[in-house]
């Protein structure tokens, strides 16, 4: 059974070759029974299987020749794989009817995607096709609208700027707003907010703005989430964009919501426990360490080894805690700015850092050619020091009760570089002589999740897969009797 890692990369690639323009691609890695979940709006296709795929994504790519495909997200767990994707094109030829109009469009894509034995043999798919076609000049009716937007997976709703009243729905903003499609429509679009000063100026704010081209906000100025009513009262924090089309001679506001309370939550959440580890937590285990150190003063023989112990315990602790510092700094795309970064010195920057800290260590760089890659620098400083630091650590410390004395031989870190085979980015190898990383650590980190059976011991691994995924990369781990070796694959992002 393939790992979620190689699920992943089957549906990297898949989506690659299809914006490289070749549909073999679809035969390659979909199975003959594949099967899917996706209403083809302005289509006689019904169900859409491997065969009616194809012709789908020839349409598509003859329609919009210059399609690209942007992964916002890539996630696999188990056999699924879930994305969410942007794709952009040039409407040059005749789509579902509707005659090429030049216009540059954008598409919202959602999917699940399920792989067994290397095939994708299901999908899940929604897309905003109502953005689509509001983007190529379709002109309908109001009503004609409404099979566009019940495909959509997100709350629409279509207001009368004049009025301000509500002229169409669908079915997910029932659900969201718990109350029927004809309570929603007919009232006013500010009756969905609750009853705050902040929402008085809210949507004709929103339809000046709009007049200009699509607005999206998830938030105030003063930094308050935008929420809907619920039917009971309850509100719902969401992201709205909004758009101003001309429906049947009628002016409208089309404003789309998104529930983005979970995250919300998650992101509150782990703001806490951030605090919790970068301030409570440090600040408390320094005054543990100061009073250890105190004891370890007046106390002999076992009190002042167990006081040292008590030290280098606390110590552990605080460095664990701004390790989960960096982890949130990673998840939270802190910093996205790409830059050209040179390897060697980033290489040389952390090395000199953990030889400084450690040494009693011996840490070899065999780069001597300038070697640039376009790249996020911090994510890629956090997992290059992490693979290092591991290195020296376990690779080292573990090992010194077996190295020669005779000779005095010392294990020995090395850090090199390697040329990838599709000549794009860079490989940045760092081995070890050390006995190799436990495979239920490796495990954790192919798998993408921990269990109460199956977790790690700490989060180094996970700062360095968290790393490399945030700009692209990817992290390969290889045991050998010679030692452990870590490779970090990091691809060049102009490419």
């Amino acid at each position: 059974m393939a790992s979620p890692e190689e699920n992943k990369a089957l549906v990297r690639y898949y989506f690659d070759e299809l914006e490289a323009g070749n549909l073999d691609v679809v035969d390659e890695v979909f199975a003959e029974e594949f099967t899917s979940d996706y209403d083809i709006v302005r289509s006689e296709i019904e169900d859409v299987d491997r065969e009616s795929l194809t012709t789908v994504l020839s349409e598509i790519l003859t329609a919009f020749p210059d399609t690209s495909i942007e992964s916002q997200t890539l996630y696999a767990e188990g056999n699924n794989v879930i994305v969410i994707q942007t794709w952009r094109g040039t409407h040059l030829s005749e789509y579902r009817g509707i005659e090429a109009s030049g216009n540059t469009v954008t598409y919202e894509l959602w999917g699940r995607l399920v792989v067994e034995d290397d095939q994708i043999v299901h999908a899940t798919v929604q897309g905003d096709d109502f953005g689509l076609f509001t983007q190529l000049g379709l002109e309908l009716s109001i009503e004609g609208y409404q099979q566009l937007i019940e495909t959509a997976p997100d709350p629409i709703v279509i207001t009368d700027i004049e009025t301000g009243r509500i002229l169409e729905t669908n079915s997910a903003a029932e659900s969201m707003l718990e109350r029927p499609r004809e309570e929603i429509i007919g009232n006013q679009q500010r009756e969905l907010f609750p009853s705050d000063p902040r929402y008085d100026d809210l949507f004709n704010e929103a339809v000046s703005r709009a007049k200009d081209g699509t607005v999206s906000a998830g938030s105030f100025d003063d930094g308050n989430d935008i929420q809907l009513l619920r039917d009971d009262g309850s509100r719902v924090i969401v992201e709205a964009s909004a758009q101003v089309v001309t429906l049947a001679e009628q002016t409208t506001l089309v404003s789309i919501f998104r529930d983005v309370s979970e995250r919300r939550q998650r992101e509150q959440r782990t703001q806490v426990l951030n605090r919790i580890f970068r301030h409570n937590l440090r600040n408390e285990l320094g005054v543990i360490a100061g009073l250890a150190d105190v004891l370890a003063e007046e106390l002999g023989g076992k009190g002042k080894e167990r006081a040292n112990q008590i030290v280098e315990k606390a110590q552990e602790l605080t460095a664990l805690g701004e390790k989960a510092r960096l982890a949130d700094q990673i998840t939270a795309g802190e910093t996205t700015e790409v830059s050209r970064v040179s390897i060697r010195g980033v290489v040389d920057e952390i090395v000199a850092e953990i030889a400084e800290s450690h040494p009693e260590s011996e840490i070899q760089t065999t780069i001597s050619d300038p070697v640039t890659v376009v790249t996020v620098r911090p994510p890629l400083i956090i997992a290059l020091r992490e693979t290092v630091e591991n290195a020296v650590e376990h690779g080292t410390d573990r090992q010194k009760g077996h190295a020669d004395s005779s000779n005095g031989s010392q294990p020995t870190v090395r850090v090199s570089l390697e040329q990838p085979t599709d000549n794009q980015g860079v490989d940045i190898v760092v081995k070890d002589s050390g006995p190799g990383i436990p495979e239920h650590e490796l495990t954790v980190i192919e798998e993408e999740q921990e269990t109460a059976l199956t977790h790690g011991s700490g989060i180094g691994l996970w700062l360095v897969h968290w790393g490399l995924n945030s700009i692209r990369g990817e992290v390969a781990f290889e045991t050998t009797e010679a030692g452990t070796s870590v490779t970090l694959r990091v691809p060049s992002l102009d490419n």
